[in-house]
């Protein structure tokens, strides 16, 4: 990827330092998730979010490792599901999220890579600001070579069992006649933006 393509989406709706910004923070964000991904041997689910809030709050940033995690996703509910994967035979101590997320084979792909996070863009986020037409402009303008990129970059990785799924109501309604993986993609959005951990529960009971 080419910083131009990168860069030439946003040159009507953000200035060329929050730009810049904006790049260099995709570039630690993407050296994260990379590192990641190479530790997987297996992927039972994909969660599809809308897009990573900072380098420094990422869920690979290996300094969050350890700690509780997020409304995204906690640590405490990927422990659940370990232990319902492994149907109890499993131990916990000493495992952060990525950790457990390894073990579990589940991986977090964006649909944007533009880190716009509502408490330094005020003004212009995918909450607030970006309208439906842009966002749609967005998505367009950068699957090719970000989403899509990963898909395709996955595919060794995953199986018949692989589950994909919308982290947010929201995602679903906006991305989900956007984007075809060849299956059916569910949603494990609850009420007020928190993950319904009964849906996630049942991905790894099944399996």
């Amino acid at each position: 990827m080419k910083m131009n393509e990168f860069k030439e989406p946003l040159i009507d709706l953000f200035g060329a330092e929050e730009i810049d910004d904006l790049y260099k923070d995709y570039l630690i964000i993407e050296k994260q998730w990379e590192k990641f991904f190479k530790r997987m041997n297996f992927i039972n689910l994909v969660i599809i979010a809308e897009t990573p809030l900072s380098g420094e709050r990422y869920i690979y940033n290996p300094k969050k490792n350890h700690d509780s995690g997020t409304q995204f996703l906690r640590k405490k509910q990927l422990q659940e599901c370990l232990e319902i994967y492994k149907r109890s035979e499993c131990s916990l101590e000493g495992k952060g999220k990525m950790e457990l997320m390894i073990e579990l084979g589940i991986l977090v792909i964006e649909a944007y890579p533009f880190a716009l996070n509502p408490d330094q863009h005020i003004n212009m986020n995918f909450k607030k600001g970006l309208e439906v037409k842009n966002k749609k402009e967005l998505f367009l303008r950068t699957s090719s070579w970000h989403f899509f990129n990963k898909i395709k970059k996955i595919n060794p990785k995953v199986g018949p069992q692989t589950v994909y799924a919308f982290r947010y109501r929201g995602n679903m309604s906006n991305l989900n006649a956007l984007i075809d993986v060849n299956k059916e993609i569910y949603c494990l959005g609850g009420d007020y933006g928190n993950l319904d951990t009964k849906k996630l529960h049942k991905i790894f009971k099944k399996l």
